[in-house]
């Protein structure tokens, strides 16, 4: 929800200082001209920034889905593609709740570092956001065609690189030092394994 809300503001925002730079036209068409490239360059940085790190996420849940799958069937014995048969859904919760148990320190910090990932996320985009308004104020203040103005566009763009960046390398170092991507646990605590619970359930009482 914050993310669109920031997205729609961030069109706004380049809408807006379009329009008051493309109106200063006549006194200074070349400021105005490296303004409007600014402006221009710092927005498509933005939306492929969030392009490129949605697709490293698509891709990234859907390896680790993959590496989940195929840990659990050495664990249980069985071929990836029979891990939902009705006769393996015990097995498969026994191995997932010993895996991912609370007391297992691997699976406690990297459960932290999930948090620490979800943090740095809303951060960075306080971070942007707040850098945009601020683009805006430094206009009416110091002009639109101002070097701080300038700072303050890339400076955002800068932070949600630095945001995403910061999230993908503790992803893997969590992978590597702890065997776990962040968050991983509470994830299977959370969804999979009640969702496993619930349907060993049926099929005892069916």
């Amino acid at each position: 929800m914050f993310s669109t809300i920031f997205w729609l503001a961030l069109c706004i925002y380049a809408f807006f200082v379009g329009i008051i730079l493309a109106a200063g036209w006549a006194k200074d068409g070349n400021a105005v001209v490296i303004s409007l490239m600014n402006v221009c360059g710092a927005f498509l940085a933005h939306l492929g920034s969030l392009a490129a790190f949605t697709k490293y996420l698509e891709w990234y849940r859907e390896r680790n889905e993959k590496r989940l799958y195929r840990i659990v069937s050495s664990e249980v014995g069985r071929p990836v593609t029979d891990l939902v048969a009705d006769q393996d859904t015990q097995q498969v919760l026994r191995v997932l709740v010993a895996r991912y148990s609370n007391d297992r320190f691997c699976n406690r910090v990297s459960d932290g570092v999930g948090t620490l990932n979800r943090i740095l996320d809303s951060l960075g985009m306080l971070g942007r956001f707040g850098l945009v308004l601020a683009s805006i104020y430094l206009g009416f203040e110091e002009g639109f065609t101002s070097d701080y103005v300038y700072g303050t566009i890339w400076g955002s763009v800068f932070v949600v690189l630095l945001s995403n960046l910061i999230q993908i390398v503790n992803e893997f170092v969590s992978e590597f030092l702890f065997g776990r991507w962040p968050g991983e646990a509470r994830l299977a605590n959370r969804n999979i394994i009640p969702e496993l619970i619930a349907i060993n359930a049926k099929i005892s009482n069916g």
